[in-house]
């Protein structure tokens, strides 16, 4: 039974003086949630359609964005769009900077879109967003 209890310990003083250089990151991957939002006088047109990109934005030397994740959703009208991107917990690098991009497009064209990108997920941003949305 000490032995048990000593290894316990053991195990546990590892976690503390270690944990400093580790990052806990869940086995199932990331979510990042929320709800975008647009003007109250602005009706959605029946074909909308909702685009919410997960990309690396780090500032890199002769690269663009990497899109991690993306969801598409068709509103119908609601007043505010829940969404949920799951994300590869291999995808993500505690070094990157990420964000949340969103558009509304109808009829082919860009209607709605967040004047800038939302952060998330590392260097203390938050994994649930809520997401102000422009006509364009």
């Amino acid at each position: 039974m000490q032995r048990k209890a000593f290894r316990q310990m053991a195990t546990i003083s590892l976690l503390i003086v270690f944990g400093c250089a580790m990052t806990a990151v869940p086995a199932e991957g990331y979510t990042v949630s929320g709800k975008l939002h647009y003007p109250d006088n602005f009706p959605l047109p029946s074909d909308a359609i909702a685009t919410i990109t997960l990309t690396d934005v780090s500032p890199l030397q002769d690269s663009s964005a990497a899109m991690i994740a993306r969801q598409t959703i068709e509103p119908s009208g609601q007043p505010s769009i829940p969404f949920a991107l799951t994300v590869d917990p291999d995808e993500i690098s505690d070094r990157h900077l990420y964000a949340i991009q969103a558009r509304v497009a109808s009829a082919g064209r860009v209607i709605l879109t967040n004047a800038s990108a939302c952060p998330v997920l590392t260097q203390g941003n938050p994994t649930t967003v809520e997401i102000y949305l422009q006509q364009r």
